[in-house]
């Protein structure tokens, strides 16, 4: 009886490790983005006309030069500003801020909001999400972000439309794809479609 109940105590321990191996490695902060001198994510930038996405631009994202900043070591994405990975998500420090703010929550739960380092109110909505682009086929994190009435270019605030954007957010990838709505009445019409074409990781 005693070996019977020691075996069963060991399968259910054997079981528990099983089951919560994945959660610890997705929880692993260093896993939220890999960020990497040469590093590089690139989109291809799709813009509806007349219903229907049309591509119209690549946009490639590359870490050029990495920095230790009040003992914590940073990632310079050009034209971008500085990322880190903290346990709570991914840091931007955008020129022009004094402080950090949120790029994106890793791990989050479900209904969790923050308000991100474009100052945009941001909200997990589901996980799991099987996202495929020219990349791959990814499992994603999908957040919508509520954008602000302004926004930031090298940090100078601009007049821009309100919009929501869709994020999709593949940890130990990147973002994998941008969905951005115009906000009309009750209707949301897509504006642009950002996704992933390829990604080179050290």
């Amino acid at each position: 009886m005693n070996t019977h109940k020691l075996l069963d105590l060991f399968v259910i321990a054997f079981i528990g490790m099983v089951v919560t191996c994945p959660f610890q490695l997705r929880n692993d902060s260093d896993l939220a983005m890999p960020l990497s001198i040469n590093n590089s994510w690139t989109y291809e930038m799709d813009r509806c006309a007349s219903d229907s996405l049309c591509t119209f631009s690549k946009d490639t994202w590359m870490i050029t030069a990495d920095s230790v900043i009040q003992g914590e070591r940073w990632y310079c994405m050009k034209d971008r500003g500085w990322f880190t990975n903290r346990r709570d998500g991914v840091y931007l420090w955008l020129r022009g801020r004094h402080d950090p703010g949120l790029f994106i929550a890793v791990p989050s739960k479900i209904g969790t909001s923050f308000r991100n380092s474009y100052g945009d109110s941001t909200v997990l909505v589901a996980e799991g999400v099987q996202v495929k682009v020219k990349a791959g086929e990814f499992r994603c994190y999908a957040y919508r972000s509520f954008q602000s009435a302004y926004k930031y270019v090298h940090g100078v605030r601009q007049v821009a439309d309100s919009c929501v954007a869709d994020i999709y957010f593949a940890p130990g990838v990147g973002m994998v794809r941008l969905d951005i709505f115009d906000v009309r009445g009750g209707k949301n019409p897509m504006r642009q479609q950002d996704s992933l074409l390829e990604y080179k990781i050290n």
